[in-house]
């Protein structure tokens, strides 16, 4: 992410706990990115967009972590994940 390791694993902790303020939250970490996700890693949005339509449209939970999420350089960042 380019921040220091103090600040991102502050980032990372406040980022699980508003997570957590959900029942049905998946937090997914942009590994090869800064701020500009959307234009960097265009695929992995809209898969990230895809899951959490499907879990609206379906009232299930969303999936723990997909592989495609992985194979997109992103990694999931369970709320209560370390």
């Amino acid at each position: 992410m380019g921040l220091e390791p103090n600040v991102e694993a502050l980032w990372v902790a406040e980022q699980k706990r508003a997570a957590r303020r959900s029942t049905n939250s998946l937090l997914i970490r942009a590994d090869l990115d800064d701020h500009g996700i959307p234009e960097e890693s265009p695929s992995l949005v809209t898969e990230a967009l895809k899951l959490a339509l499907a879990s609206a449209r379906t009232a299930a939970h969303l999936p723990q972590c997909e592989d495609k999420i992985r194979l997109l350089s992103g990694t999931c960042l369970g709320p209560s994940a370390r």
